[in-house]
């Protein structure tokens, strides 16, 4: 099947006509963004076949906001070699043609026609489903469900049947499925279908055996709780008696008292500890003052000797400033005489370096002068050479409408030419040596084969003569269409003024050069005049305009004298400038170190005059005096601290509180306990009485009995399911190998298109000839559930199996198109690119129609990408 054009009017996003023609019988590719209207089209292929023209249910293909327009679809295809045109407008003006060659079919009677051809059945009432698709349905892949393929095999399972030559019911009519049926009925009588979870009676054996354990697990959880009762009576009983006889908790009270004793002295002597450390504190931070009050004193000794010893240091630093500053006064007047002297020099020495480029200037100018005039006569060439150039081409200019005409007029006579000598009647004469014959007056002698197409006169010398009237069909009306195209093929000669169609073609091919090689002088006269030649004729005249300069005064000098002369002027400003910046700076220098050396002794008498002062001597000696009657005291509470420390070693306060707590929450939980072994003595006594009539051990032996004999019938029925379950198994297994035994011509196109994906891999298909399992070539023993892998390999694997129903529809004769609408988007790169060389190579046997958003993945197809038609 090879769909030719498709037209949309009127359908969903398409308001105004547009369409989608020209396509290929092979691979065609159409790109665009998302919501372009790829899909759109996609379901308008479908809604065409699909859906009934009179149905009323098709209101979601109306436009957006517009519920008075008739969406209308127009095809063009080709079906086993007839042409076909199918147009069908729904829910207004409702209409179906469907035109055959010449013959007209409409309505009801084309969409039959074209369900029983192509494999598809409508709906009985409302829009179409997918289960009436049938194989379009399962070629043309949908958006996003190109990993659902079971339901769309079952739905074109029939076909699919007919194609392997086969029905499924020759698999169901065996004498072995009446054998499966039965094992499997009793089997199930046991196990339920889904999950193979017990049922029935081997179910109520299971829960009578489970609430049998139970009742025994509970039987004996009560028999060692009795016997655990027993056991906590006497441990109870020997707790009490121990507890009257001892009574420690009264013990534990008066050791209690008497480290509540113990804790009041260690806190009283805590207390004084905590004031001789308050004393210390004090005393510690007035010789903290102390001490302050004597570095300050050493640091005003110490600033005292700094401030001298940098007084005297500014005051030899600033004689030698004067000395220096006066030398470099000297120095500066020398190097402003020398600068004046080589700035003259260099006067003189750019005046001649000035001269020298203009001269080179001038020359530079004469120079382009010569080059411009050199480009003007090139150019001048090239204009008659153009000239002469397209004469040419006007005058073995030949128009593509008349060389194409003349063609078909040629093919037209060549085909009349062939027409004739297939009907005319053909002689053939063989003379010995010295006879001879006249045809129509000709001369014939030894061998001849002629084409005879009117009556015509064998002359036999000797013998008379002999007429040959040639009997083909309508021979003189093909003789005359010959002589007719022969006169118009010599007419349209004539007037391109040509002897002979070749003679015309290679005239053509002469222009086709010529115009080449005006083509080459127009782009070689644009290099030479970018901006045309009165431009380069302006450039001519500005360059000759150019005069040589005037000649300085004096000597020339070399152009070795120039640079020196320049470089030792330079240097002498530069020597200049940086003497007087230093001058500048020393002279700087010299101001700052005077007011530093003024700033300086004025620090230092003010230092010594604090350091003089009677009030701060006075103050050292009380402070020094003082200070060595706080270490004395300072030593004394030293010794008494160490005193109470050592006493607080020995009675610990926080050990002694941590006594008197433990003491007292001991006598107290001894007590309690005691009280609470009297409890439960007497509660365990209570339950021993009331367990002790219920006879444990009676009732354990009965249920163990009665599990006996659950768990016998239990082991019976296990046996009997699992020499079911063996049985079913080998009975499928014998008719899975039947199976594939009839599917072997689909699985062989399955594993042609599988080996270019995942190399010696294969696939294993169920009854309903879609793909159940795959054995991959890693060698494992268990073939992977197709249902279980991901997204992306199921899609993969559902695009092959199309590929290889539509290999098989079309070996029995069945039409094919494949529809692929945004497919393999969840393949990583390798997996495509083995994708696209299965989809180029089913390309080569199917028209495939593949829409995608996604135009970089599909660039390397080798066919072009078509773009959404837009509206017409």
């Amino acid at each position: 099947m090879h769909v030719k054009s498709l037209r949309v009017e009127q359908f969903k996003r398409f308001r105004e006509p547009v369409r989608l023609d020209q396509l290929d019988p092979g691979l065609n590719i159409i790109s665009a963004p998302n919501e372009a209207g790829k899909s759109t089209l996609a379901q308008a292929l479908r809604t065409v076949f699909f859906e009934r023209y009179s149905t009323s249910s098709l209101n979601d293909i109306l436009p957006w906001g517009d519920s008075s327009a008739a969406p209308a679809v127009e095809l063009e295809f080709s079906m086993n070699g007839q042409d076909m045109r199918l147009s069908k407008r729904f829910l207004k003006r409702k209409r179906c043609d469907l035109l055959i060659g010449r013959e007209q079919l409409d309505n009801d009677e084309a969409e039959q026609y074209l369900a029983s051809r192509m494999g598809f059945e409508y709906a009985a009432r409302g829009g179409s489903q997918a289960r009436n698709w049938g194989v379009p349905g399962l070629l043309w892949i949908e958006q996003g469900q190109g990993q659902e393929l079971r339901a769309a095999v079952q739905h074109a399972g029939a076909t699919l049947q007919q194609a392997l030559g086969t029905e499924m019911s020759d698999l169901t009519s065996a004498d072995g499925d009446y054998v499966l049926d039965q094992a499997q009925q009793q089997l199930d009588q046991y196990v339920t279908q889904a999950q193979g979870q017990p049922r029935g009676v081997w179910l109520a054996a299971r829960r009578e055996r489970d609430e049998l354990q139970a009742d025994l697990e509970r039987l004996e959880s009560d028999l060692r709780q009795y016997r655990q009762w027993v056991d906590e009576l006497a441990q109870a009983r020997h707790q009490v008696a121990d507890g009257e006889r001892d009574r420690p908790w009264e013990r534990l009270r008066a050791q209690a008292r008497a480290a509540t004793e113990q804790l009041k002295q260690a806190r009283e002597l805590q207390a004084r500890s905590l004031e001789l450390k308050q004393q210390l504190d004090m005393l510690q931070e007035r010789e903290r003052l102390y001490q302050q009050a004597r570095e300050q004193d050493g640091a005003l000794a110490a600033q005292r000797q700094d401030r001298l010893a940098q007084a005297e240091a500014l005051k030899a630093e600033l004689l030698n400033a004067r000395s220096g500053l006066l030398a470099l006064e000297s120095r500066l007047q020398q190097a402003r005489s020398h600068k004046d002297r080589m700035r003259q020099e260099q006067e003189r020495a750019r005046a001649w370096q000035q001269w020298a480029r203009e001269q080179d200037a001038h020359a530079s100018a004469q120079q382009q002068a010569r080059q411009y005039q050199d480009q003007l006569d090139e150019l001048s060439r090239h204009e008659t050479e153009l000239a002469e150039c397209s004469a040419a081409v006007l005058r073995l200019r030949v128009e593509d409408e008349a060389l194409a005409a003349l063609r078909q007029h040629s093919q037209q006579v060549q085909r009349l030419q062939h027409q004739l000598e297939s009907v005319a009647t053909e002689m053939q004469v063989e003379l010995e040596e010295g006879m001879h014959i006249q045809v129509d007056g000709k001369d014939i002698r030894g061998r001849a084969r002629l084409q005879l197409t009117d009556s015509t006169q064998v002359l036999l010398p000797g013998f008379g003569r002999l007429r040959i009237v040639p009997g083909g069909k309508d021979l003189a009306g093909l003789a005359q269409q010959l002589e007719q195209a022969q006169r118009e093929f010599r007419l349209a000669l004539q007037e391109q003024g040509a002897n002979s169609l070749e003679e015309l073609e290679q005239r053509r091919e002469q222009g086709r050069q010529q115009e080449q090689r005006e083509s080459v002088l127009r782009a070689s006269m644009r290099i030479l005049a970018p901006k045309g030649k009165a431009h380069l004729q302006g450039l001519l005249a500005a360059a000759r305009q150019s005069s040589p300069p005037v000649r300085p005064q004096g000597e020339p000098l070399e152009e070795a004298d120039l640079e020196r002369m320049v470089r030792e002027a330079s240097l002498a400003e530069q020597q200049w400038q940086a003497l007087e910046t230093e001058w500048r700076q020393g002279r700087e220098s010299l101001a700052t170190l005077a007011a530093r050396h003024e700033q300086a002794q004025a620090e230092a008498q003010r230092v010594e005059q604090q350091w003089a002062d009677p009030q701060r001597q006075s103050a050292e000696r009380d402070r020094e005096r003082l200070w060595s009657e706080l270490r004395e005291r300072r030593e004394q509470l030293r010794r008494d601290q160490q005193t109470l420390l050592a006493q607080l070693e020995r009675l610990p306060v926080d050990i002694l509180e941590q006594d008197v707590e433990r003491l007292e929450r001991s006598a107290r939980q001894q007590e309690q306990a005691y009280a609470q072994a009297r409890v439960a003595a007497q509660l365990v006594q209570a339950k021993l009485e009331t367990q002790g009539a219920q006879g444990l051990e009676e009732q354990i032996a009965d249920v163990r009995a009665r599990l006996l004999d659950s768990e016998r019938r239990c082991a019976a029925y296990e046996r009997r399911v699992a020499a079911l379950r063996l049985l079913v198994q080998v009975l499928r297994e014998q008719r899975r190998a039947l199976t594939q035994q009839l599917h072997q011509p689909l699985q062989k196109h399955i594993n042609h298109y599988l080996r270019l994906l995942l190399g010696k891999a294969s696939v294993e298909l169920d009854e309903h000839l879609a793909p159940r399992w795959l054995q991959r070539e890693d060698g494992e023993p268990m073939a992977d559930d197709i249902d279980g892998l991901s997204f992306g390999a199921r899609e993969q694997i559902g695009l092959i199996a199309r590929l290889a129903y539509a290999d098989l529809l079309q070996q029995a004769g069945r039409p094919t198109l494949l529809i692929l609408d945004d497919v393999l988007v969840h393949s990583d790169h390798d997996r495509l690119q083995a994708m696209k060389r299965i989809i180029n190579d089913a390309a080569r046997r199917h028209q495939i129609l593949l829409f995608t958003c996604q135009a970089d993945k599909w660039l390397d197809m080798g066919v072009p990408l078509r773009p959404v038609p837009r509206v017409q």
